[in-house]
């Protein structure tokens, strides 16, 4: 009964120290679709920093895989950091891929944070009265925080712009799969991708 009772007051400290690992929410703020959308080439581009770039090299190999089974050919460029390149000058260089649409992640906020989770806990021996201070390691966490602004530009008029917030462990590659499941869901509500 003790191990059970061990094992569920472990559980409630473990618990909210996984469970809020990851975090993926895409709102759509505007839409400005007037019929379905049958894109067969979308270039994908993005910029900013260090962080930004990791993630969006990351999350670009998985929407180019998920977009080519809908036959939906899929170019990434990455645009280079805005404080140390024109950007502009980047976008028109890759605009020259032949195109129906483009698809731009710009960043709002890329942050790496660490959290600290003490794992220490109370004990009872058996056939004692007295309780025992166990003393556990510190567990050190890094997450990942990023923000972006996607907008998806057809003959540079703004079709649809949502906003992609995102927790994750930096060291998680399965967190991207999941990231482009949310994006082409939120693509397919707006008939702007085929629903297979």
């Amino acid at each position: 009964m003790r191990i059970l009772l061990l094992s569920l007051l472990a559980g409630m400290f473990l618990l909210p120290v996984y469970a809020q690992k990851k975090f993926i929410r895409l709102q759509t703020s505007e839409i400005n679709v007037d019929s379905i959308k049958h894109y067969h080439r979308i270039l994908i581009v993005s910029e900013g920093g260090m962080q930004a770039y990791n993630y969006m090299n990351n999350l670009s190999v998985e929407l180019i895989k998920g977009l080519k089974e809908l036959n939906i050919e899929c170019r990434y460029h990455y645009l280079g950091d805005p404080l140390r390149v024109n950007t502009d000058d980047s976008l028109k260089q890759a605009r020259s891929w032949e195109h129906d649409a483009v698809l731009r992640f710009l960043p709002l906020a890329n942050n790496e944070r660490t959290r600290q989770h003490d794992l220490s806990y109370f004990t009872t021996p058996a056939g004692s009265n007295r309780s025992v201070y166990r003393q556990r390691p510190i567990v050190t966490e890094y997450i990942m925080e990023n923000s972006f602004e996607l907008s998806l530009e057809e003959n540079n008029k703004n079709i649809w712009t949502a906003r992609l917030e995102s927790l994750s462990h930096p060291d998680k590659l399965t967190m991207y799969e999941k990231v482009r499941a949310v994006i082409l869901k939120e693509m397919r509500r707006f008939y702007l991708i085929p629903r297979e």
